[in-house]
């Protein structure tokens, strides 16, 4: 698994990107977001994170998935952050409009286009 890291500029911040490829699971998911934390990359001018997935097989079932929703939870710096997840499959999308619609804690949404992915963090 690889994961591509890359800053966009944006009118309030900057947004951060993560480009996912190959096979990704529940495991490099966390091993990610641990690296952003260790690394100081969620700093306070950082408005939120693009996941895109669309380069990716997502191996992840709901045990798991539910798993990294209490890990994203307890972790500080992503209270209040918008977390956008860019998808191109329905099995893909499913994950971030379960998170959507079942916690409050967590700021998530699906979309095809990291365009509007972006669109959203910006408003």
């Amino acid at each position: 698994m690889s994961i591509k890291y890359k800053k966009i500029d944006s009118i309030n911040g900057i947004i951060l990107v993560r480009d996912f490829v190959n096979v990704v699971g529940f495991e490099e998911i966390i091993e990610s977001w641990e690296y952003l934390i260790k690394n100081n990359m969620l700093k306070d001018n950082v408005m939120g994170v693009i996941n895109d997935l669309r380069d990716c097989e997502l191996n992840m079932d709901m045990k798991k998935f539910e798993t990294l929703i209490t890990y994203m939870q307890t972790q500080n710096h992503l209270k209040g952050m918008k977390l956008a997840v860019v998808c191109d499959l329905p099995g893909k999308l499913v994950f971030p409009m379960l998170a959507e619609s079942r916690n409050n804690d967590l700021k998530i949404k699906g979309f095809s286009t990291i365009s509007a992915a972006e669109v959203w963090i910006n408003y």
